[in-house]
């Protein structure tokens, strides 16, 4: 089922951008450490992950209140000890943005199933996984993990899109086999240019806050669609089917 639709944003202060997120209608749960974003940023930029203060909020819509599904926000804050560029690359490529299925009854031999199914039909790559004790404490922590598909757009370059995979309960086993692919060098099979570095914005990145709606609105779409719909995502861009190796769409 569809969890959610996640991205990152910087911030200076996390109860700003709580308030921030509340007057544009979306309900912000309570921020708790994120252990697996923080991780994947630490590895892109070469820095210890203790140096890099990263929050999640999962939030919903006012109208949706209720639901299941969610916007997860991660949060970084602004800090003297942030590597140079991380908040212009992360505002540009945009390296954790992502949607989100749920396992709603995990089983190691179904998520073993599916990991097989999304490298070997779908053409997906490994994008690391890991185990938050923080996240849904209540249900027992959350382990999560990553996919990466890179789709060209027919004008040259080359598009990411990423699916997160996830099931509550400590599945560290499985998630701590799933790093054969790390995030760094999954990001540099694309190529990026790093964007100068600069002093960034103060307060709430406010062009992440508003791209923010629109993950919101597409993903609230995405779940009232049927599951048949719901499976096509798995191998499906924003400009259409995905197509397979025989030229076939899946």
């Amino acid at each position: 089922m569809l969890d959610h639709a996640a991205l990152l944003i910087a911030v200076d202060d996390f109860d700003a951008a709580l308030t921030a997120l509340a007057s544009l209608g979306i309900v912000p749960s309570a921020p708790v450490p994120s252990v697996i974003v923080r991780a994947r940023l630490g590895e892109r930029y070469g820095v210890r992950p203790d140096q890099l203060d990263v929050r999640l909020t999962h939030a919903s819509l006012r109208s949706d209140a209720g639901a299941d599904r969610t916007v997860e926000i991660f949060m970084v804050r602004r800090t003297p000890e942030l590597p140079p560029g991380l908040v212009e690359q992360e505002r540009a490529f945009e390296l954790e943005r992502h949607f989100a299925m749920r396992l709603p009854e995990p089983d190691p031999i179904v998520i073993e199933g599916l990991r097989w199914l999304l490298r070997t039909r779908a053409e997906f790559r490994w994008d690391g996984g890991a185990y938050n004790p923080h996240d849904r404490a209540a249900a027992g922590g959350t382990s999560v993990l990553y996919f990466l598909c890179l789709i060209p757009d027919g004008s040259g370059k080359i598009r990411r899109e990423r699916l997160e995979v996830k099931f509550f309960g400590d599945y560290s086993t499985i998630t701590s086999t799933h790093t054969n692919t790390s995030p760094a060098g999954a990001d540099l099979l694309l190529d990026l240019p790093r964007p100068r570095a600069g002093d960034g914005r103060p307060g709430v990145d406010a062009a992440a806050v508003v791209r923010l709606g629109w993950y919101a609105v597409r993903g609230m779409a995405e779940a009232g669609r049927s599951a048949a719909g719901r499976s096509r995502l798995l191998g499906r861009g924003r400009g259409g089917s995905w197509r397979g190796r025989d030229g076939g769409s899946t």
